[in-house]
């Protein structure tokens, strides 16, 4: 049943209007950003003396992976806020409630479906890798041989990071099936979070001295608590909502 629920989720996911939508808009934007690296390295972008160590097909694979990024982090917490949103409305409680009544079950599918479309859509950064340089067979042996371990991490950062934002406004989006709403909610969730975390970031880095043995360990495992601060107090209000509406 899990399963079942977890395929219905990447289904919806698949088929909302919203990424259908978003994806050619993402896709333009990509394609704009590849042209402008391709216009500043025609002209001489990278014989400054920021830029001179980078080779030209490192530049490209940099702005495609950062901008491959930065898109998806704006096309999927979108989708699946609509989607989030789109549950009472395409009357799926009928269906699915009737057969499964866990609501912490069935929110648990719906994360790892979300989890799953990150993962799936996030591969798409390798095609669009081998299209870039298609043109360039030696660039391609080049990335392979040098550069490979570095596309990976951005690979898993990007997916770890798409995660994290769409839990939120996940959680956030099941508080109203207004999708505006939950948009501009997360939206301002997000710059309080970036403000937050600034300013806790700064304070941990002064009160843990940077000498100190383990103390980037001890940053991290700071700054990955306060970080899982928004996750936790979200989750616990849904759970008291659902509470409340006799679903737990």
């Amino acid at each position: 049943m899990f399963g079942n629920l977890v395929q219905i989720e990447l289904i919806r996911l698949l088929k909302n209007k919203t990424l259908k939508i978003c994806a050619p808009i993402g896709t333009l934007m990509v394609i704009f950003i590849i042209a402008v690296t391709e216009f500043l390295a025609a002209f001489g972008a990278l014989e400054t003396e920021q830029l001179r160590a980078i080779t030209v097909a490192e530049f490209r694979g940099i702005m495609l992976t950062t901008t491959f990024s930065i898109v998806m982090s704006l096309v999927m917490p979108v989708t699946v806020v609509y989607t989030t949103c789109g549950y009472s409305k395409e009357r799926l409680a009928v269906n699915i409630e009737g057969a499964i009544r866990s609501r912490f079950k069935l929110c648990m599918s719906e994360v790892t479906g979300i989890a799953l479309f990150i993962v799936m859509l996030n591969l798409l950064l390798f095609p669009g890798l081998l299209l870039l340089y298609i043109s360039h067979p030696a660039d391609i042996v080049f990335i392979i041989n040098n550069n490979w371990s570095d596309i990976l991490s951005m690979y898993a950062f990007s997916c770890l990071n798409n995660i994290y934002i769409c839990i939120i406004v996940y959680l956030i989006s099941k508080f109203t099936s207004r999708a505006p709403l939950a948009l501009a909610l997360s939206l301002i969730v997000s710059i309080i979070g970036v403000i937050l975390t600034g300013i806790a970031s700064i304070m941990v880095n002064e009160l843990v001295p940077v000498d100190k043995p383990g103390s980037s360990a001890i940053v991290d495992a700071i700054m990955y608590m306060l970080l899982s601060v928004p996750v936790v107090v979200l989750s616990i209000a849904l759970a008291v909502r659902y509470r409340k509406a006799d679903r737990i």
